[in-house]
C-alpha cells in the first residue's frame, strides 16, 4: 500500500513539474481571416480546445446603412464517416460597437456551419446578405480550398476561453476595409 501512494505521488508530482513548466504560449490565440467581397469569416483557435468562428459584413458593403444585416448560409459539408449534407442556417450580423466598421455575429461555434455537427466540415459555403428592407448583397461562394488558401492569419496573447479581445480588435480592423 505505501508502494501505490508513493507511485502515486510521483506521479502527481510529475504532473505538477510538467504543467508549472508548460509554456502560457501554448493557449494564445490565433485567428485565420478570410474576406471576399464584403464578407469576412474568422476562424479562432489555440492550443487548448478553443475553435470559434465569427462572421462580418465590411464597413465598405453596399448593406451599410442598414441597422442590422441577416446572412443565409448554404454550406455542404462532409460529415461522420464521409457523408456529403447540405446545411441551411440565416444568422443576424449586429452592427460593430467599437468602431462602427459593420457588421459581426458573436463568436459562434466552429462547427456551426455544418449542423452544429462536430464531425463536420465544410467543403464549400455560400453567403448571401439581406437588410431590413430586404435589399440583398451577392452570394459570395466559398469553397474550402479557396478559404484556407487566401486567410491570413494573426495571434495574441489572449488566453481566454472565447474570442479574447486582441483577436476582436484584429476582425475589427479588417471589418473596416
Amino acid at each position: 500500500m505505501k508502494q501505490l501512494m508513493m507511485a502515486m505521488m510521483l506521479v502527481l508530482t510529475a504532473v505538477g513539474a510538467h504543467a508549472a513548466t508548460r509554456s502560457h504560449g501554448s493557449c494564445e490565440q490565433s485567428v485565420g481571416i478570410f474576406t471576399k467581397g464584403p464578407l469576412l469569416t474568422a476562424n479562432v483557435g489555440n492550443g487548448c480546445g478553443l475553435a470559434k468562428i465569427a462572421l462580418g459584413y465590411k464597413k465598405s458593403g453596399i448593406l451599410n446603412y442598414a441597422d442590422h444585416v441577416d446572412v443565409k448560409i448554404k454550406a455542404t459539408c462532409t460529415v461522420g464517416h464521409g457523408e456529403i449534407k447540405d446545411f441551411e442556417k440565416t444568422v443576424t450580423l449586429r452592427r460593430e460597437q467599437t468602431k462602427g466598421n459593420g457588421f459581426t455575429t458573436h463568436s459562434l461555434d466552429v462547427f456551426y456551419m455544418c449542423g452544429d455537427d462536430p464531425s463536420g466540415r465544410f467543403t464549400n459555403a455560400e453567403f448571401t446578405f439581406t437588410a431590413p428592407d430586404g435589399t440583398t448583397d451577392g452570394a459570395y461562394s466559398v469553397t474550402k480550398d479557396e478559404y484556407y488558401a487566401n486567410s491570413q492569419s494573426a495571434g495574441t496573447n489572449d488566453t481566454s476561453g472565447d474570442i479574447g479581445v486582441g483577436i476582436w480588435g484584429i476582425i475589427v480592423t479588417e471589418l473596416g476595409k
